[in-house]
């Protein structure tokens, strides 16, 4: 008798992040053993916030020149939505890079057009990609490329599963 195993991955931010994830965990209706379930929370707390704003604000007055990258370099787990939207950007030739979200997310088949988008977001956040707005149309947009970091967290993680 063979077994068969699934393996799913969600990922939630902003707001209304704890009602998605709960949201997700009630709509399972588990047929056989549950053998892991990983949930990671991060907390802002009030302090925090007040922290932000003031560094956003402060951030804001200082002219572009002399403003230095903010960002931190955090660690992404493996086989999520960011872990694949991550390699399919190192995937994308020299000549189409910088590449917008939307051809990012015409090259992943099983992760949804606003987690590539949000996934996005949060890998520029992590330093794993760089980004630059393209102002020069109607609608402006974001184009990314991986990062150094990017790089060499595909090293650590390998490709998805």
């Amino acid at each position: 008798m063979a077994s068969e195993q699934g393996k799913t991955t969600h990922e939630f931010q902003g707001s209304k992040a704890l009602n998605r994830a709960q949201g997700v965990l009630q709509s399972y209706d588990f047929d056989g053993q549950v053998d892991r379930i990983y949930v990671e929370i991060e907390e802002t707390y009030a302090e925090e916030e007040e922290d932000t704003a003031s560094q956003e604000s402060s951030s804001q007055n200082k002219s572009k020149s002399s403003s230095k990258d903010e960002r931190s370099f955090k660690e992404i787990r493996g086989d999520t939505n960011h872990h694949k939207v991550l390699y399919v950007l190192s995937k994308i030739d020299g000549e189409d890079l910088p590449a917008s979200a939307s051809d990012i997310s015409a090259e992943l088949d099983d992760v949804p057009d606003t987690s590539t988008f949000a996934s996005l977001s949060d890998l520029y956040k992590r330093r794993l990609v760089d980004r630059k707005r393209v102002t020069s149309v109607d609608n402006p947009y974001h184009v990314y490329e991986i990062s150094h970091y990017g790089k060499a967290e595909l090293d650590r993680l390998g490709r998805p599963s």
